[in-house]
This record gives C-alpha cells, structure tokens and sequence, in this order.
C-alpha cells in the first residue's frame, strides 16, 4: 500500500494488493511510491550529462516554461536544450511499459500523445524560436522513433565536435541509456 507522490491524485494510497503474478508488472508501472519518477529523472539526467559532452552546450531542467501549454495546464517539458548553431530544444522524457506483444507499440502511442499534448509545437514551435521533442523508452529499453532521431543528431554533433566515430558515439549514449534503465528496473524490482 505505497503512497501518493502527485497531490492530485484521487487516491492516497495504491489500491493494488500485493500479488506475486502481477507485481513484477505493477512495480515498474505504477505511479504510487516514487520508483517511476526516480527511474524517470535518472534517465533525464544521463542524457542531460551526455549532451554536455557537445562543445559549448548546455542543458538545463526546464522550470515551466510560459509558451508551452499543454491544454489549459502549463506543459512541462524536462529539458532545455542549447547547442550553438541549433535553436533551443525542448524535451520530454518519459518511461512507457509495453502493454501488448508488438515491439515498440507503447513508445509510439505515447510519443503521439506527447506531440498530441503540446499543441504550440504542432502548430508552428518556430514562431518561439525553439523545437520539441518526446523522448520515450519502453521499459525493456526500445526507443521510441523520435527518441532514437534525437539520439543520433545529438550523438552525432558530439562525435564531429570531438572528432570521434560517429556510429560508436551513437552505439556508447543508446548502450548507457539502456543501461541506466535496465540498471533502474532492477532496483526496483529487487527493493520495492
């Protein structure tokens, strides 16, 4: 019976009983007890320090930006990105567990529902000066499309910046983004 962390929540406490069958399954999904945002800002902060490795970026935790609106709430995007040459790029990371058999399906869904959920950016980002982007990854570590676009421009500039391969500076961020993610299930699997 974990506790709420969101105060809109209408609940206080899970209303899941602990069932061996489905747990495993309801401790990487469920949004009481805190494991799913720390899994989540883990996840951000790794690609925060690994885009500080392009010269002269810099990456900051977004504090609701005023522009974006998601609906009538302010829409809260977790990264702002600046690397010279490239307008300003916002970022939303998520977490998604795959609900069906098919690869990738949830990563989808919830990448259209981002894009859905900021309706400045499908209208026009431009008029602000900046971009946006969904970065989801299913729970099992597959990237969503726009995740793995973002990972190889990204990965990209820092291997020309830095004069490096770009395929294995590609290859190095998705291998420690899979990792932090495996590396965060498990503990929340093993200490819940």
């Amino acid at each position: 019976r974990r506790k709420s962390n969101d105060k809109r929540a209408r609940r206080k406490l899970c209303p899941h009983r602990h069932d061996p069958v489905v747990s495993a399954h309801h401790l990487t999904t469920c949004p009481y007890g805190g494991w799913t945002i720390v899994r989540h800002n883990r996840l951000a902060r790794l690609l925060q320090m690994l885009v500080l490795e392009i010269p002269g970026a810099d990456v900051r935790w977004t504090p609701r930006p005023g522009h974006w609106k998601r609906g009538s709430e302010p829409a809260e995007p977790d990264l702002r990105i600046d690397v010279p040459g490239w307008p300003t790029l916002y970022i939303d990371v998520a977490v998604v567990s795959p609900r069906d058999g098919t690869p990738g399906n949830a990563a989808r869904a919830a990448e259209r529902g981002k894009l859905l959920a900021y309706p400045v950016w499908s209208n026009g980002a431009r008029v602000v000066g900046c971009d946006f982007s969904p970065f989801v990854v299913e729970t099992y570590g597959r990237l969503g499309d726009y995740a793995r676009r973002l990972i190889c421009r990204l990965a990209t500039r820092a291997a020309r910046d830095r004069h490096i391969s770009v395929s294995s500076e590609i290859e190095r961020w998705q291998q420690l983004l899979a990792l932090r993610l495996i590396k965060d299930e498990a503990d929340m699997l093993l200490n819940a």
